[in-house]
């Protein structure tokens, strides 16, 4: 297991998200991040051993985040969340849906919430 590091100047966020820069040494790192102002510096290992894979569970919820259903998948949906219809006993209603590696079924909702919340906030959800 390797303990050397490695200091990676990033800027932006999604899908404006960028690596502009690598350093063996953090001063640099954070000079160049800085000159650029909006940097950040993210600290990495450097040859890290390959973890363990999670279960990949596919999680649906309701608008408020209730109704959730989680099962394990095998399939990948690239989106980090999408909305689907469900027919019901009250008619055809708007679910969330993402797919996420998660070591158990709690950590999945949790995460599929606050997945929820923020495509809500991103206005992905109609009115």
């Amino acid at each position: 297991m390797s303990t050397e590091k490695v200091y990676i100047v990033t800027s932006g966020s999604y899908s404006d998200y960028s690596i502009d820069a690598v350093f063996s040494t953090q001063a640099p790192a954070e000079k160049f991040a800085n000159f650029y102002g909006d940097g950040r510096v993210e600290e990495h290992d450097l040859d890290p051993e390959v973890p363990e894979r999670h279960p990949r569970w596919s999680v649906t919820m309701d608008r408020d985040g209730n109704d959730a259903e989680a099962h394990k998948t095998g399939e990948w949906d690239s989106e980090p969340g999408r909305l689907i219809r469900r027919s019901t006993n009250l008619g055809m209603l708007h679910y969330f849906k993402c797919t996420i590696d998660c070591e158990n079924e709690t950590q999945a909702v949790k995460a599929a919430n606050e997945r929820r919340a923020r495509f809500i906030a991103e206005g992905g959800w109609p009115e």
